[in-house]
């Protein structure tokens, strides 16, 4: 989701530094916009000298999950010493825990840098489209800071949900949500398929009924066609949500159960193929519906 980001930041006439671990994945922005997009390589020199260069406002990470980003930037961050993130802001797009985001903040505050969690609703498709929402946790005064300087509008619709933990909260919220809708369908149709009725019929029942949500036209051919390959959000990736979903559940104490049960039946999609491993379309749920 990184790299139809960073394209939108370029096509809007930013200067964009770009790290990803696979660098060969970002020369394609490289070759389109050879002036303003420039390669991180993934040496801690070259890294360092990123984040050190005060010509450099804004770090923006999208990185798949909190070790990844304590990795990559605030290791590096402690090796250049003092604080090289004063005047900076840091922005924590990717999906993490509430504790996980608050460690991110402290670690900010101790470079010198101000902190926003930003993380994102919306998959590789709407990224490429420039129409993701992203949820902003911080004080209103930076966020009216940051919106003054329209970069992350340029990803899609920005929502101040409030202070921080509180976007993150929101976010994870949401994906619980999603993973639980994407769940429910493919164990619904399961029903329908392992009882000889007819799938097109269950289709236009719910399409002329108030259960209808657009999402159910969003994956139902993925299901049908048992296609998990052009990823939107991987099982491994909700694996890991679900696992933040129900620490953040446990600590406001609601109830666990539902989040238990739906993170395990992802627990067993993610380990249905030893090739895999759990890096395919999470809609592959769908494949351990069925009893052997």
């Amino acid at each position: 989701m990184g790299l139809p980001m960073a394209k939108h930041l370029l096509i809007n006439n930013h200067e964009v530094y770009v790290y990803n671990r696979t660098s060969t994945k970002a020369m394609d922005l490289v070759k389109e916009f050879p002036s303003s997009c420039h390669v991180i390589s993934s040496s801690d020199e070259d890294i360092q000298r990123v984040l050190a260069d005060q010509s450099i406002g804004i770090i923006i990470s999208m990185l798949f999950d909190y070790q990844n980003i304590v990795d990559v930037v605030f290791q590096n961050l402690d090796k250049l010493g003092g604080s090289p993130l004063s005047g900076k802001v840091f922005i924590q797009m990717s999906t993490i825990s509430v504790e996980q985001s608050a460690r991110l903040d402290e670690l900010t505050g101790r470079c010198g840098g101000e902190f926003i969690e930003a993380p994102v609703l919306g998959t590789n498709t709407v990224a490429i489209a420039g129409k993701l929402q992203v949820l902003l946790g911080c004080s209103k005064e930076l966020f009216e800071r940051v919106e003054s300087l329209n970069v992350l509008q340029n990803f899609g619709s920005l929502k101040h949900v409030g202070e921080k933990s509180k976007a993150i909260k929101m976010k994870l919220s949401l994906n619980f949500l999603v993973a639980s809708l994407t769940g429910v369908l493919a164990n619904s149709i399961s029903l329908v398929q392992s009882n000889d009725l007819d799938v097109n019929m269950y289709a236009d029942i719910v399409r002329d009924s108030a259960l209808y949500f657009k999402y159910f036209d969003m994956k139902l051919p993925r299901l049908l066609n048992h296609d998990y390959s052009d990823m939107n959000f991987s099982v491994n990736g909700i694996v890991k949500d679900l696992d933040c979903i129900e620490k953040m559940a446990e600590d406001s104490k609601v109830n666990t159960n539902l989040i238990s049960t739906i993170k395990n039946l992802y627990e067993q999609a993610g380990n249905r193929d030893e090739q895999i491993k759990g890096q395919e379309d999470f809609a592959s749920v769908f494949e351990i519906m069925k009893k052997e």
